[in-house]
């Protein structure tokens, strides 16, 4: 009913669709829902009525930014509802103007939707970006188990840069991931006093990176040391690289927050159970 209410009114907002559930009965009856969308409104980020074109942007072409939060469940709800949404505008496109997902903290944007759309958005004309801090962070979503998650995030994944890991699983997983070399083991064969040890030579395989390069990656330990190693997957064979930020000079731009409209202010909080 939400989704009907959303679809048929032009420009309709969070706000609306709030006054809308609370005085439509059957969706007041779910009481969990509604709280959760009240929860939602009352950010300041709801509460204005100057909004973003998110389909002109993406047809166009351009930079879209969006500060999330790591600890603010009310701020994690809208963010994935943002994510979704930009998905479904992706997929209204049909491909017509190639689209770049940077996913930054992906676990606070994990969700079953999101993981599915990993597997689709190239077809759609789109690739995404997925940083997260470890493997043990794709499980780390409710109702969603990191032993389905994972397999999936590997998958679809083409590209792959692995930073120092401590995990002795994961560290092993990677390697064998690399793939294996030919290698020749040198080894000394005693023989009797007569006659001199005779040194031999055993073919072998090994892995291309052993689980010792990926626990000792360099990673920087502070503002000065900024050069990072990894290992890159997906481009030929895995290889070490250098890893460094683009260097900026002068501040970044000031960002100038949408003007809070005072007539659909939510003035009391709720808190999150």
């Amino acid at each position: 009913t939400v989704a009907g209410y959303a679809q048929s009114i032009e420009k309709c907002s969070m706000l609306t669709l709030l006054e809308l559930a609370q005085g439509d009965e059957s969706i007041s009856k779910a009481d969990n829902f509604v709280r959760r969308l009240k929860q939602v409104c009352q950010l300041p980020v709801i509460q204005t009525t100057h909004d973003i074109d998110l389909t002109g942007v993406i047809k166009r072409g351009g930079v879209l930014y969006v500060r999330g939060s790591t600890d603010n469940h009310r701020v994690k709800m809208l963010q994935t509802m943002l994510l979704i949404r930009i998905l479904q505008i992706i997929k209204a496109n049909g491909g017509a103007r190639k689209v770049a997902l940077i996913l930054d903290e992906f676990k606070h944007l994990l969700c079953a939707v999101s993981l599915d759309a990993l597997g689709t958005v190239r077809e759609l004309g789109a690739h995404a970006l997925l940083a997260h801090q470890s493997m043990g962070d794709l499980g780390m979503c409710p109702g969603l188990r990191r032993e389905d998650v994972e397999p999936r995030v590997v998958d679809n994944t083409t590209l792959k840069l692995i930073y120092r890991i401590n995990d002795a699983k994961t560290s092993a997983n990677f390697a064998a991931l690399s793939g294996k070399q030919r290698t020749h083991i040198e080894g000394i064969r005693g023989l009797d006093d007569e006659r001199k040890d005779q040194r031999t030579w055993t073919e072998s395989q090994e892995f291309l990176m052993s689980e010792d390069i990926f626990t000792r990656l360099h990673r920087p330990s502070d503002g000065k040391d900024v050069v990072a190693a990894g290992v890159l997957f997906g481009h030929k064979s895995a290889k070490l690289i250098a890893v460094s930020p683009i260097q900026v000079k002068g501040m970044p731009p000031s960002i100038a927050p949408a003007p809070i409209d005072s007539i659909v202010t939510i003035a009391t909080p709720e808190v999150l159970i």
